[in-house]
């Protein structure tokens, strides 16, 4: 396939053997130069592919997402799990924002406020497409938009266990180091 330069640019680029012309304009929209026409034997230079390198990767450090605050949150002002009026009355979505607020100011304030908790953050944690409630570790108990009281699953305290287990152990290999 008929191969062709850019005279501004050094830009190589292919034509299909139909609309073969020997004046062409670059198309990188920087240049516009003429392209021309280079012999049928020419070959390419290999374009060489380096991947990116690696992250690294340290085992202190994890990233807690708004869901896992807001649950663990949930999970202890629910009591650890143990307390049974929290687990069949629910709470309040404000009294869990709160927690969660003072658990990780920095995450969830408001951007310009950081002295105020942003409920619209964690109730999208909470209600939203891939919230709490649709990947049933929550429940909604009653309200739809204000008032809502929520309580954990069984499956909601499993992970909020694991979640803090997960971050204790890490607690104490930060310490130990």
């Amino acid at each position: 396939m008929p191969w062709l330069r850019c005279h501004v640019c050094a830009r190589l680029s292919k034509i299909a053997p139909k609309t073969e012309r020997s004046s062409r304009r670059c198309r990188t929209g920087i240049c516009r130069g003429t392209m021309e026409l280079l012999p049928k034997d020419f070959t390419p230079p290999p374009i060489p592919f380096a991947h990116p390198p690696p992250r690294p990767k340290s085992p202190r450090v994890t990233r807690r997402t708004h869901q896992d605050i807001i649950l663990t949150s949930l999970y202890r002002l629910s009591g650890d799990g143990c307390d049974d009026s929290a687990l069949y009355s629910g709470i309040d979505f404000d009294r869990v924002a709160v927690a969660a607020w003072q658990a990780f100011p920095t995450l969830l304030s408001l951007r310009n406020h950081p002295e105020f908790p942003d409920c619209k953050r964690a109730e999208h944690a909470l209600c939203g497409r891939t919230g709490l409630v649709r990947l049933g570790l929550v429940q909604r108990i009653s309200g739809r938009r204000y008032g809502v009281r929520v309580r954990l699953t069984p499956d909601g305290i499993e992970q909020a266990r694991a979640i803090l287990a997960a971050d204790t152990g890490n607690r104490t290999k930060s310490n130990a180091t």
